[in-house]
């Protein structure tokens, strides 16, 4: 389901059609899934990212693990799908947060 943007309503379907674009199987999409539902609903979360952004950085960190999937890559399936390019920059907020990634 779309809202008037073209853009699909809920998170978990964003997330799964944007990972189905980047390749990735359903284990690494729930994860990513995982991660983002940690990071977001921390309570020291203070929304470096947008949602979307945010999204976008917990497919790539999962997506990445073993070195396949790569910014430009990204950069491209969020530019078809959500009609903007979004980086993947989980720097700015990865460290802080870090000891989650062991619980995904």
């Amino acid at each position: 389901m779309a809202n008037e943007g073209g853009k699909p309503d809920s998170m978990e379907v964003r997330m799964y059609t944007l990972g189905v674009m980047l390749n990735m199987n359903a284990k690494s999409m729930r994860e990513a899934k995982g991660l983002y539902e940690l990071v977001s609903k921390h309570p020291q979360w203070q929304t470096q990212r947008s949602n979307d952004a945010l999204m976008v950085d917990c497919l790539y960190i999962i997506g990445n693990r073993d070195g396949k999937l790569s910014q430009q890559k990204v950069i491209e399936a969020t530019k078809r799908f959500l009609g903007k390019s979004t980086q993947p920059k989980p720097h700015l907020w990865r460290d802080f947060y870090e000891a989650l990634f062991t619980t995904v």
